[in-house]
């Protein structure tokens, strides 16, 4: 095996299980007074005592200017002039608040009203995603000790947290300018989910391997969230990936007529990628792909040519129906990732731009070897769905079509006798399309797929025209 750098071949999406408490708290925060008031209030902090009349030459002022400044510091009560002399008032010592550079400090208070999640498994403050949750992603079950977080612990924990409350989940560039003053009102609200994103890479150090990267998103101090991360990690390691075999090499062949794949095999049966990559790159008519197809560099490439299509061939305008076809591979680690559903919907607005009032419907194709595997998740993300009788395609093949403009084929490649992932091609040409169609059209003919769900226009869930969760997930 050549050695290669990292390649990320899948992406997750984790529900972390959550509480929301409406916290109120009074807030300080420091303000800097103007220069000539903030030294005047040192030079007076230094030398306790002083005549106005010295004070005024210090600065360079007049009499009457200098009268101006204290007799203003005087109305905030933050001096005392007694005839020619000045002094600082006794509230104003409150001011020097231990500065590096001793300077005084103006404080207010500000009353903050804030929706705070805490995880139901660390019992940490944790920041809103702006990913919904969503069924088909990976469910971490909240902690027993969690499960009726009081609003005692919350009230506490936002206290004694404060600072990493500003820092990792308001996003506050100077933290150090606030402080807590005190919580004022705490109520618990509902229960809800936080998405958080994860990313699974193919590494060689030498060795192939899959490394997974969770808590990608900074939410914290590690060791705050070991028990999330740990939870994480378990759920990770119960998912699993489609197996490598010679018949998903056979399909891959006869569905694509590529032979790339089968000369990058090496002696010891392990997949060459850099060998594969360096043949690919003299192939102009199609692009290569490694990883699930619906992440974002593989459906770039995959929009990228079905613009091309549409502009070589483009659709008649006025209604019309095109259709999105998916076989998914094996495997419980597909689809598991925000990204499936940002895929589709890429798809239907690379075509709406040629033609916005075409009709684009989804469908989902799903091997005997998952049929156990809850299909059912994926209800609100395609429009139909279909189990393929047995034997039809290897279980280690995904395929994606649109409409006779743009196929794309993957198949899963040994890189060790232990790790495996996909490789393939996106291809556009008529009669490649077509054959690849043909192949996936021919799963329901004679009545021998079995439908699973199947929704009139109306009912469409999907991409962006209609909500694509349960109502009681969080919604910033």
């Amino acid at each position: 095996m050549v050695s290669a750098e990292p390649v990320t071949v899948a992406t997750l999406g984790f529900n972390v299980p959550c509480r929301q408490f409406l916290l109120t708290a009074n807030v300080t925060r420091d303000r800097r007074l103007p220069v000539v008031d903030e030294f005047v209030l040192r030079l007076l902090r230094l030398c306790e005592i002083l005549p106005a009349n010295r004070m005024a030459s210090y600065f360079g002022f007049t009499d009457s200017e200098m009268r101006v400044v204290l007799g203003e510091l005087g109305e905030r009560g933050l001096v005392v002039v007694d005839g020619d002399n000045v002094s600082l008032h006794s509230s104003a010592y409150a001011m020097f608040r231990g500065t590096d550079d001793g300077a005084p400090q103006v404080v207010e208070v500000d009353s903050w009203v804030d929706r705070i999640w805490f995880d139901l498994v660390s019992r940490n403050m944790i920041r809103p995603s702006r990913i919904r949750p969503l069924k088909y992603l990976v469910d971490i079950p909240a902690s027993s000790s969690a499960r009726d977080l009081p609003v005692s612990y919350a009230r506490k924990a936002f206290e004694e947290n404060f600072a990493s409350y500003l820092r990792d989940v308001k996003r506050i560039a100077a933290p150090d300018r606030f402080s807590l003053y005190s919580v004022s009102d705490a109520q618990p609200l509902r229960f809800g989910s936080v998405v958080l994103k994860a990313d699974e890479e193919l590494v060689f150090d030498p060795n192939a391997k899959l490394r997974p990267t969770l808590l990608k998103e900074e939410i914290g101090e590690a060791a705050e969230h070991v028990a999330l991360l740990g939870a994480m990690h378990d759920a990770y390691r119960k998912l699993s990936h489609p197996d490598p075999s010679l018949a998903a090499r056979d399909d891959y062949r006869r569905l694509t007529l590529d032979k790339t794949v089968d000369a990058s095999m090496d002696a010891t049966g392990a997949f060459d990628l850099a060998r594969w990559l360096s043949v690919r790159a003299r192939e102009q008519k199609t692009r290569a792909l490694i990883g699930a197809t619906y992440l974002p560099k593989n459906i770039d490439a995959i929009v990228g040519a079905v613009g091309e299509a549409l502009a070589l061939a483009p659709l008649a305008q006025g209604p019309n129906t095109l259709e999105i076809t998916w076989y998914r591979p094996g495997g419980t680690i597909w689809g598991a990732s925000p990204d499936l559903q940002d895929a589709l919907a890429r798809i239907r607005s690379t075509i709406r731009v040629h033609n916005r009032a075409a009709t684009v419907r989804s469908r989902l194709i799903i091997p005997q070897a998952v049929r156990h595997t809850k299909p059912g998740r994926f209800e609100r993300v395609f429009d139909e769905a279909f189990v393929a009788p047995a034997g039809h395609i290897s279980s280690g093949i995904e395929i994606l079509s649109v409409s006779g403009l743009v196929a794309a084929v993957l198949v899963t490649v040994p890189f060790s006798g232990e790790v495996g992932a996909p490789v393939g091609l996106v291809v556009s040409g008529r009669s490649a399309v077509d054959r690849i169609e043909g192949v996936l059209q021919s799963i329901n003919q004679g009545a021998r797929a079995e439908k699973l769900w199947s929704k009139a226009r109306g009912e469409q869930l999907t991409g962006t025209e209609g909500p694509l969760v349960a109502p009681e997930i969080y919604d910033e």
